[in-house]
């Protein structure tokens, strides 16, 4: 097992987001036409109809998405690729994990035609960081004035999609939450929201 793979950008580190990867890599044996590359990404990350490419042209003549969705074989390639020359190659359909945080574990491993035999698995030692999404609040109220009663609704704007088995959760200060016996909380979903948004 070689180190010579980095990772050069992903061009959306969001969170859930649809992304291309930009990745450098070094042989150590050539891969002929026909040969296969296996790719597998961190645990978290998913493919969506992946494609990929060496300066603009897809070396894959067919693409499988194996089971868990984080790995997916190129087989039978259209060019030879030298060993000990980097190659540039692009992967689109690369949808990055639903949550924020440090990814490690790319790796690449390569195969003869036709067979099950690993001829070479290279590794990235680079990390991928995916970013949080911001969410956007506004804040409505019918009075600021000191003793009186006010309404407030609060309306949110997240930067990524919230889904069917997310939450988002509020924490409102005290002074709201110790009030007397007529508040009224319009909607439990300003609280612990679930769904989309």
């Amino acid at each position: 097992m070689t180190d010579n793979l980095i990772i050069e950008r992903l061009e959306n580190s969001r969170v859930n987001s649809k992304t291309t990867i930009h990745l450098q890599f070094s042989l150590e044996k050539n891969l002929l036409p026909e040969d296969s590359i296996k790719f597998n990404f961190p645990q978290g990350f998913r493919l969506s109809n992946p494609k990929c490419f060496l300066h603009k042209v897809n070396i894959c003549t067919e693409i499988e998405l194996l089971l868990n969705e984080r790995m997916f074989v190129c087989h039978g390639l259209n060019i030879e690729l030298k060993a000990k020359v980097w190659h540039a190659i692009s992967i689109i359909g690369v949808i990055a994990p639903r949550y924020s945080g440090i990814f490690d574990g790319l790796y690449l491993e390569t195969f003869e035609e036709d067979s099950n035999s690993v001829l070479e698995r290279i590794s990235s030692l680079d990390s991928i960081s995916i970013k949080p999404g911001a969410i956007t609040a506004y804040l409505e109220y019918t009075s600021l004035k000191v003793g009186e009663r006010s309404e407030y609704e609060l309306k949110l704007n997240p930067e990524n999609g919230i889904f069917l088995d997310e939450e988002i959760w509020i924490k409102l200060p005290s002074e709201l939450i110790d009030m007397d016996e007529y508040c009224i909380i319009s909607s439990p979903t300003l609280i612990q929201a679930k769904g989309k948004f």
